[in-house]
């Protein structure tokens, strides 16, 4: 409860960080869950606004099981806050991997090899692709 105002708490927001090749997903100072996904090391993460869940960059050189250096690798992913996957992003053309990726004046922004992406949060699918220099 607020004190005086005879209403509850508000949740605290839930934060992803990206620590030692790891997510850690907060809610407020609580360490809520933790761990590599898929067995595999994330580079970054971030918190994706309005909803509990959570993007990740996954490590375009720890290729998973099954997986082969020169084989294309969706490392683009959505989690949930207990580290479950929602989707993985599509890769535009040519690419093999992301190499990154932004919240820009609230778009999803992925950087690939060869290509800016426009990601939709929703679905993972390309809402726009450009090629970079």
């Amino acid at each position: 409860m607020v004190p005086g105002s005879g209403m509850m708490d508000p949740m605290p927001e839930v934060t992803f960080v990206a620590t030692d090749g790891q997510v850690e997903v907060r809610q407020g100072e609580r360490v809520t869950w933790s761990g590599r996904v898929h067995d595999v090391s994330v580079l970054d993460a971030f918190a994706l606004p309005g909803t509990s869940d959570g993007i990740v960059v996954l490590d375009w050189m720890d290729d998973p099981e099954g997986v082969a250096a020169w084989q294309p690798y969706r490392n683009l992913l959505r989690i949930r806050a207990d580290g479950t996957e929602v989707w993985r992003a599509e890769l535009p053309g040519e690419d093999k991997s992301f190499t990154g990726a932004r919240l820009e004046g609230g778009d999803l922004i992925a950087t690939a090899w060869r290509h800016r992406c426009t990601v939709d949060p929703a679905t993972g699918h390309l809402v726009d692709t450009v090629p970079v220099d």
